[in-house]
Order: structure tokens, then sequence, then C-alpha cells
């Protein structure tokens, strides 16, 4: 269950208070920064590169399943697997 908006500003305030940077939220990690103005900004620490290799396995799992199945050689899934791999370099991940 997603939790609240308010239970993530208090989790985020408590770790600060507590002198820390990094938190995890609803299994997302999240990282604080320090305005010049003493308030604090934070956003997730999950890089575009993190969100490429998983859409990537996710993929090659999807692929493997479609050469054992027959509907795919492996030189078309190798293919594939290539060109979304680019395409994810070149994308930024789900805000």
């Amino acid at each position: 269950m997603m939790k609240s908006t308010n239970e993530f500003i208090a989790a985020a305030d408590k770790v600060r208070r507590a002198g820390g940077h990094f938190f995890t939220f609803d299994g997302i990690e999240y990282r604080i920064h320090d305005e010049p103005d003493g308030s604090i900004r934070v956003e997730s620490s999950y890089t575009a590169e993190q969100w490429a290799r998983e859409v990537a396995e996710a993929e090659a799992i999807r692929l493997a399943e479609q050469v054992r199945d027959g509907t795919m050689t492996q030189d078309q899934a190798d293919a594939y697997l290539r060109e979304v791999e680019g395409l994810m370099r070149r994308s930024k991940p789900p805000a």
C-alpha cells in the first residue's frame, strides 16, 4: 500500500534531523539535499542507468521465452535487445 505524502515528508524530515542524506520510502531510495535557504529538497536516487538496465533485463526475459517457444530466433532477439538498450540510454526514467 502506498503511503501518504505526509508520511513521506515526516520520514525525510526525521532522517535529515538525524544527519542523514539517504532514506528508503515505499521501496524507493531518496536523497536529501540541503538548500541555501535552510529547506530541503528530496529526489529519487533511481538513476537513468538503473532504469535502462531494469527495462533491458525485463525485455531479455520476455525475449528468451519467445526464443524458447520458437516465435523468434536468437539473432532476432539479440538485435531487438540492442535496439531497446540504445533507446533506453537516450531516454529518461519515469518521474
